[in-house]
């Protein structure tokens, strides 16, 4: 987790990943995409989103330290580094520009996530629970007409990271398969179709489907 752009910069031009975030916002509907309005929403709210940042982030890793295959993934010695980084991410993505460099390095977050083996089940599970975490406190914090514009906020941002987050970790997967095997891609996909319809004819065998 880099949480300076310029020091990413350098790793993220290697990877392409100026394309591979244009291709993937392009995808999503632009209703769903976290806008300036949203942003513009989040900074006039900074001091109250902020002040959620310290119990979010006890309330983050305390879940994830529960869970055996979540905690798995943090090296002991790192929690405390670890719990600092999503405190500087929580603040600067409260409070920060959206351009396309911040998109950048939230895709970017999708490449840690194939190194350290974040699976993509952990990564949106917890979204949903900072989600969850933001509906609770913003009601307790503030009126419910802002309360709710916040979330639904929250919501396109959420939509906006995991989708970048995602997909990055698949490319990248996919390219240190294809550079590990020196398969073109087009044989890669052409085995992936082989195991989807393999799996549709396993499917379509079972008796409790076909009635």
């Amino acid at each position: 987790f880099c949480t300076n752009h310029s020091e990413c910069w350098g790793i993220m031009s290697m990877t392409n990943l100026k394309s591979i975030v244009s291709e993937i916002k392009s995808c999503m509907p632009p209703e769903t995409l976290f806008s300036q309005k949203d942003a513009e929403l989040f900074i006039k709210n900074k001091e109250l989103l902020i002040s959620v940042g310290e119990d979010l982030v006890k309330g983050f890793y305390s879940v994830v330290l529960s869970h055996e295959k979540t905690k798995s993934i943090f090296h002991k010695d790192e929690i405390a580094m670890r719990a600092e980084d999503l405190q500087k991410w929580w603040i600067a993505s409260m409070t920060g520009t959206f351009d396309d460099e911040y998109w950048i390095w939230q895709a970017y977050v999708g490449v840690i996530h194939v190194k350290r083996g974040v699976k993509n089940a952990m990564m949106m599970s917890m979204w949903g629970w900072i989600s969850d975490f933001l509906t609770e406190n913003l009601n307790k914090k503030t009126d419910t007409e802002n309360a709710f514009a916040i979330i639904k906020a929250f919501s396109r941002f959420s939509a906006t990271s995991q989708a970048l987050t995602a997909d990055t970790y698949l490319e990248t997967y996919l390219t240190g398969i294809l550079k590990a095997t020196g398969f073109s891609k087009t044989l890669l996909n052409k085995m992936v179709e082989n195991e989807i319809n393999d799996l549709a004819a396993s499917v379509s065998n079972c008796s409790g489907l076909n009635n």
